[in-house]
Protein backbone atom coordinates (compact mmCIF):
# COMPACT_ATOMS: atom_id res chain seq x y z
CA UNK A 1 0.00 0.00 0.00
CA UNK A 2 2.81 2.36 -0.84
CA UNK A 3 4.14 3.92 -4.03
CA UNK A 4 5.89 1.15 -5.96
CA UNK A 5 7.10 0.44 -9.44
CA UNK A 6 3.94 -1.64 -10.00
CA UNK A 7 1.86 1.53 -10.06
CA UNK A 8 3.48 2.98 -13.15
CA UNK A 9 2.88 2.98 -16.87
CA UNK A 10 5.31 2.04 -19.59
CA UNK A 11 4.97 5.49 -21.14
CA UNK A 12 3.26 8.36 -19.37
CA UNK A 13 0.49 10.15 -21.22
CA UNK A 14 -2.41 12.44 -20.31
CA UNK A 15 -5.35 10.71 -18.64
CA UNK A 16 -7.66 11.74 -21.47
CA UNK A 17 -10.39 14.31 -21.94
CA UNK A 18 -12.66 13.04 -19.18
CA UNK A 19 -13.10 15.05 -15.97
CA UNK A 20 -14.64 14.17 -12.59
CA UNK A 21 -17.81 16.03 -13.64
CA UNK A 22 -18.54 13.83 -16.65
CA UNK A 23 -20.37 10.98 -14.90
CA UNK A 24 -21.53 9.76 -11.50
CA UNK A 25 -24.78 8.52 -9.98
CA UNK A 26 -25.51 4.82 -10.50
CA UNK A 27 -22.11 4.20 -12.11
CA UNK A 28 -20.36 5.45 -8.97
CA UNK A 29 -22.61 3.31 -6.75
CA UNK A 30 -21.59 0.18 -8.66
CA UNK A 31 -17.88 1.04 -8.50
CA UNK A 32 -17.96 1.81 -4.78
CA UNK A 33 -20.44 -0.87 -3.67
CA UNK A 34 -19.16 -3.05 -0.85
CA UNK A 35 -16.18 -0.83 -0.08
CA UNK A 36 -15.22 1.20 2.97
CA UNK A 37 -16.51 4.62 4.02
CA UNK A 38 -13.67 6.56 5.64
CA UNK A 39 -14.14 9.65 7.82
CA UNK A 40 -11.49 12.23 8.68
CA UNK A 41 -12.90 13.91 11.78
CA UNK A 42 -10.38 16.75 11.98
CA UNK A 43 -10.82 17.54 8.29
CA UNK A 44 -14.59 17.18 8.44
CA UNK A 45 -14.70 15.05 5.29
CA UNK A 46 -15.70 11.49 4.41
CA UNK A 47 -15.15 9.45 1.26
CA UNK A 48 -15.60 5.97 -0.19
CA UNK A 49 -13.06 3.44 -1.40
CA UNK A 50 -13.98 0.49 -3.66
CA UNK A 51 -14.13 -3.03 -2.27
CA UNK A 52 -10.75 -4.66 -1.87
CA UNK A 53 -8.69 -1.47 -1.71
CA UNK A 54 -5.93 -1.46 0.91
CA UNK A 55 -5.32 1.47 3.25
CA UNK A 56 -2.18 2.57 5.07
CA UNK A 57 -1.56 5.61 7.25
CA UNK A 58 1.90 7.15 6.84
CA UNK A 59 2.32 10.23 8.98
CA UNK A 60 -0.28 12.75 7.88
CA UNK A 61 -0.96 10.84 4.64
CA UNK A 62 -3.50 8.09 3.96
CA UNK A 63 -2.39 5.89 1.06
CA UNK A 64 -5.09 3.81 -0.63
CA UNK A 65 -4.01 1.15 -3.11
CA UNK A 66 -6.06 -0.80 -5.66
CA UNK A 67 -6.08 -4.62 -5.34
CA UNK A 68 -3.87 -5.00 -8.44
CA UNK A 69 -1.53 -2.22 -7.22
CA UNK A 70 -1.73 -0.51 -10.61
CA UNK A 71 -2.98 2.71 -9.05
CA UNK A 72 -2.87 4.39 -5.66
CA UNK A 73 -4.27 7.55 -4.08
CA UNK A 74 -2.69 9.75 -1.43
CA UNK A 75 -5.05 11.74 0.82
CA UNK A 76 -3.71 14.68 2.86
CA UNK A 77 -5.71 17.14 4.98
CA UNK A 78 -4.22 20.63 5.16
CA UNK A 79 -4.94 23.71 7.28
CA UNK A 80 -4.88 25.89 4.15
CA UNK A 81 -8.29 27.46 3.49
CA UNK A 82 -7.98 29.16 0.12
CA UNK A 83 -7.74 27.22 -3.13
CA UNK A 84 -4.43 28.86 -4.07
CA UNK A 85 -2.87 27.90 -0.74
CA UNK A 86 -4.14 24.33 -1.05
CA UNK A 87 -2.85 24.17 -4.63
CA UNK A 88 0.57 25.18 -3.34
CA UNK A 89 0.41 22.42 -0.73
CA UNK A 90 -0.63 19.91 -3.40
CA UNK A 91 2.21 21.03 -5.65
CA UNK A 92 4.64 20.39 -2.83
CA UNK A 93 3.24 16.86 -2.36
CA UNK A 94 3.54 16.14 -6.09
CA UNK A 95 7.08 17.53 -6.23
CA UNK A 96 8.11 15.51 -3.16
CA UNK A 97 6.71 12.31 -4.67
CA UNK A 98 7.60 12.66 -8.36
CA UNK A 99 10.34 14.08 -10.55
CA UNK A 100 10.03 15.83 -13.92
CA UNK A 101 6.48 16.94 -13.07
CA UNK A 102 4.40 18.44 -15.87
CA UNK A 103 0.79 19.67 -15.79
CA UNK A 104 -0.99 18.40 -18.91
CA UNK A 105 -4.66 19.36 -18.49
CA UNK A 106 -5.83 22.88 -17.78
CA UNK A 107 -7.09 23.26 -14.21
CA UNK A 108 -10.85 22.77 -13.89
CA UNK A 109 -13.30 23.42 -11.04
CA UNK A 110 -16.21 21.11 -10.17
CA UNK A 111 -18.85 21.11 -7.41
CA UNK A 112 -19.76 17.87 -5.61
CA UNK A 113 -21.75 17.36 -2.41
CA UNK A 114 -21.55 21.03 -1.52
CA UNK A 115 -17.75 21.09 -1.79
CA UNK A 116 -15.53 22.67 -4.44
CA UNK A 117 -12.95 20.48 -6.18
CA UNK A 118 -10.13 21.94 -8.25
CA UNK A 119 -8.77 19.27 -10.56
CA UNK A 120 -5.76 18.79 -12.86
CA UNK A 121 -3.60 15.99 -14.22
CA UNK A 122 -0.15 15.50 -15.68
CA UNK A 123 2.94 13.32 -15.94
CA UNK A 124 6.15 12.74 -14.05
CA UNK A 125 8.69 10.07 -13.16
CA UNK A 126 8.89 7.80 -10.10
CA UNK A 127 11.94 5.64 -9.46
CA UNK A 128 13.06 6.44 -13.01
CA UNK A 129 9.79 5.26 -14.57
CA UNK A 130 7.17 7.38 -16.31
CA UNK A 131 3.93 7.78 -14.37
CA UNK A 132 0.64 9.62 -14.78
CA UNK A 133 -0.81 11.65 -11.94
CA UNK A 134 -4.22 13.15 -11.31
CA UNK A 135 -5.04 15.48 -8.43
CA UNK A 136 -8.09 17.04 -6.82
CA UNK A 137 -8.10 19.79 -4.19
CA UNK A 138 -11.27 19.82 -2.10
CA UNK A 139 -12.32 22.92 -0.14
CA UNK A 140 -15.43 23.85 1.81
CA UNK A 141 -15.23 21.45 4.78
CA UNK A 142 -13.48 22.09 8.12
CA UNK A 143 -10.12 21.69 6.40
CA UNK A 144 -9.06 21.29 2.81
CA UNK A 145 -8.32 17.85 1.40
CA UNK A 146 -5.69 17.18 -1.25
CA UNK A 147 -5.98 13.91 -3.20
CA UNK A 148 -3.21 12.70 -5.50
CA UNK A 149 -3.76 9.66 -7.73
CA UNK A 150 -0.84 7.97 -9.50
CA UNK A 151 -0.39 4.97 -11.75
CA UNK A 152 -2.47 3.74 -14.69
CA UNK A 153 -4.88 6.68 -14.57
CA UNK A 154 -6.42 6.35 -18.04
CA UNK A 155 -7.43 2.71 -17.50
CA UNK A 156 -8.86 3.47 -14.07
CA UNK A 157 -10.21 7.02 -14.37
CA UNK A 158 -13.82 5.91 -13.72
CA UNK A 159 -12.73 4.54 -10.36
CA UNK A 160 -10.55 7.53 -9.51
CA UNK A 161 -13.33 9.98 -10.34
CA UNK A 162 -15.93 7.94 -8.44
CA UNK A 163 -13.72 8.29 -5.36
CA UNK A 164 -13.37 12.03 -5.99
CA UNK A 165 -17.14 12.42 -6.34
CA UNK A 166 -17.73 10.49 -3.11
CA UNK A 167 -15.90 13.12 -1.02
CA UNK A 168 -18.43 14.92 1.15
CA UNK A 169 -18.75 16.81 4.43
CA UNK A 170 -18.60 14.44 7.37
CA UNK A 171 -21.30 16.34 9.22
CA UNK A 172 -23.93 18.98 8.57
CA UNK A 173 -27.00 19.23 6.32
CA UNK A 174 -25.16 18.29 3.11
CA UNK A 175 -23.30 15.33 4.59
CA UNK A 176 -23.73 11.85 3.14
CA UNK A 177 -22.44 8.55 4.45
CA UNK A 178 -25.48 7.97 6.65
CA UNK A 179 -24.98 4.20 6.75
CA UNK A 180 -21.47 4.52 8.16
CA UNK A 181 -22.36 3.32 11.66
CA UNK A 182 -19.13 1.89 12.95
CA UNK A 183 -17.04 -1.24 12.83
CA UNK A 184 -19.54 -3.44 10.98
CA UNK A 185 -20.14 -1.02 8.12
CA UNK A 186 -18.27 -1.82 4.93
CA UNK A 187 -19.76 0.98 2.90
CA UNK A 188 -21.94 -1.22 0.69
CA UNK A 189 -25.08 0.78 1.32
CA UNK A 190 -23.51 4.16 0.67
CA UNK A 191 -24.99 5.06 -2.72
CA UNK A 192 -24.04 8.71 -2.73
CA UNK A 193 -27.27 10.35 -3.86
CA UNK A 194 -29.66 8.48 -1.53
CA UNK A 195 -27.55 8.56 1.62
CA UNK A 196 -28.56 11.39 3.93
CA UNK A 197 -25.85 11.17 6.52
CA UNK A 198 -28.10 11.37 9.57
CA UNK A 199 -26.69 8.23 11.18
CA UNK A 200 -23.00 8.83 10.47
CA UNK A 201 -21.38 8.21 13.84
CA UNK A 202 -17.85 7.86 12.52
CA UNK A 203 -16.36 7.43 15.97
CA UNK A 204 -15.72 3.68 16.00
CA UNK A 205 -15.15 3.05 12.28
CA UNK A 206 -11.94 1.23 11.67
CA UNK A 207 -11.28 3.44 8.68
CA UNK A 208 -11.57 6.68 10.66
CA UNK A 209 -8.36 8.63 10.38
CA UNK A 210 -7.13 10.97 13.05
Amino acid sequence: ASPTGDATTAAASPAGDATPGDSGGDDDAKILEGGDVLTHKDGGVAFNLPKGWKQEQKGDQLIATAPDEKIFLVFVVTDAKEVDAVATAMGEIVDETLNDVKVVTEVKTEEFNGLTQVWADGTGTFDGKNVNWDASIVVGAKKALAVLAMGEIEKNEDTVYAIYRSIKPAEGPTATGGDDKGGDDKGGDDKGGDDKGGDDKGGDKEGDKK
